[in-house]
């Protein structure tokens, strides 16, 4: 009989199956190099050639032409761009009018659902920008019809109108001081004191002149100032009115929500395709070309794992067919008992020690004499005969097998069984 002793295979070794693996392509690498040089070529040529045929058609020997996929796309492209257009169109203008059905309805309910945040909302939208409208009013006010602007801006226009011309009483008082001058030296009336009265008259026309300008110009540079003041103003207004105005549209998004992912589950901006089509890419062009040189291959990786498994699968079969070869002699045993032995069954108990039921329980375990019970008045007779002759090797056998130990006891457990319900349905 074989040992049933099952020997776990080798562990693979992972240095040495690297190393064998590299020293094969190594040593195959000229002969995939000179196949590569010689056949890749010719595959790229019928790879073109095909690509070609693909895409320009074919022509076969009797001059019949079969379109290619240029020319079916060139034809089918237009149609397909319609159906696609007028699919869009519908889909979006079923879209909007989901929204602007079920739109407001969604808003009310979010209102109703929530009336703290509807009672915010028209405080917020009933409150008025913090702008400066008092101050812009006043200063467009004075400047358009203010009393003093007024009467500065006619005194400017009265005085420029004038061309810097004296009052009668300021003409005397000039002609005076020229006489006056002339008569202490004795000229009083020659033609030079004539002459010094309309030179002085005009001087003091053009001085006159002179002070009108520039008192017109400082009334209109005070003027264009506040005009400049004004504007910044309104400018103000106008950027705190656009930012109250856009503060308030975040307040009513972020309270109500997207209309269109409330109503189509989807934002209202389109959907950006690129960051997926970028990782697409890059995830083709990492798995792309080959892996040359690798003493990690998968391949030999699969043919390393495929043998230990095939080693661990035939060392189980093996101990499987031992315990079942084992289990067989056993059968055999019990068959061959079916001869009635002579002499009589009393005195070959007597002399039958049950040597195999002491090895398997142990001469301390009672249970070795109830199986001998078993064979001396349950059992067959051939099994007393044949355990006589063969039970003393038998048991010298086993000694050193405990898996044939183990089912070997099952057995007799099975049949000191049998004796405890006899005994127990007699004793009933």
């Amino acid at each position: 009989m074989g040992s049933t002793n099952v020997t776990a295979a080798q562990q693979p070794n992972y240095a040495q199956q690297t190393s064998d693996t590299l020293a094969a392509q190594l040593a195959l690498a000229p002969q995939q190099y000179a196949a590569e040089a010689q056949f890749q070529p010719q595959y790229n040529a019928l790879n073109l050639q095909l690509a070609n045929q693909s895409l320009n058609g074919t022509t076969d020997a009797n001059g019949n032409y079969t379109p290619g996929l240029l020319s079916m796309y060139s034809q089918l492209t237009p149609q397909l761009g319609n159906i696609s257009a007028a699919a869009n169109t519908q889909q979006r203008s079923a879209d909007i009018a989901d929204v602007n059905n079920l739109g407001p309805q969604a808003t009310q309910a979010l209102l109703n659902a929530n009336p703290l945040l509807n009672t915010s909302l028209q405080r917020a939208n009933s409150l008025n920008a913090p702008t400066n409208n008092a101050q812009t009013n006043l200063l467009n006010s004075q400047l358009t019809n203010g009393g003093v602007t007024s009467a500065l801006n006619q005194q400017a226009q009265n005085l420029l109108s004038t061309n810097g011309a004296l009052s009668p009483e300021e003409q005397r008082q000039a002609d005076q001081q020229t006489r006056a001058a002339y008569a202490a030296r004795g000229m009083a009336m020659g033609p030079q004191a004539i002459g010094a009265e309309v030179q002085n008259r005009l001087i003091n026309q053009y001085n006159r002149n002179q002070q009108n300008i520039s008192t017109a110009s400082s009334i209109n540079q005070n003027y264009i100032n506040n005009l400049g003041q004004a504007a910044q103003l309104n400018n103000a207004q106008t950027g705190m009115d656009r930012g109250y105005a856009t503060q308030l549209v975040g307040v009513n998004q972020a309270a109500l929500g997207d209309p269109f992912q409330t109503i189509l589950g989807r934002p209202s901006s389109a959907y950006n395709s690129m960051a997926s089509t970028y990782n697409q890419g890059q995830s083709n062009t990492a798995s792309a070309g080959p892996s040359l040189f690798n003493p990690e291959s998968s391949y030999a990786s699969n043919i390393y794992t495929s043998n230990t498994q095939a080693q661990n699968a035939a060392a189980a079969a093996t101990a499987s067919n031992n315990a079942a070869m084992i289990g067989g002699a056993l059968g055999g045993l019990s068959k061959l008992a079916t001869a009635p032995v002579t002499g009589g069954g009393s005195l070959v108990g007597n002399l039958f020690p049950c040597w195999v039921a002491r090895e398997i329980y142990g001469e301390d375990n009672p249970k070795w004499m109830i199986f001998r019970n078993w064979m001396l008045n349950y059992g067959p007779v051939w099994f007393k005969n044949l355990y006589l002759k063969h039970g003393e090797r038998f048991a010298a056998f086993i000694s050193n097998k405990p898996l044939l130990k183990k089912i070997i006891r099952k057995w007799m457990d099975s049949k000191i069984e049998v004796v405890q319900r006899s005994e127990n349905l007699a004793h009933a």
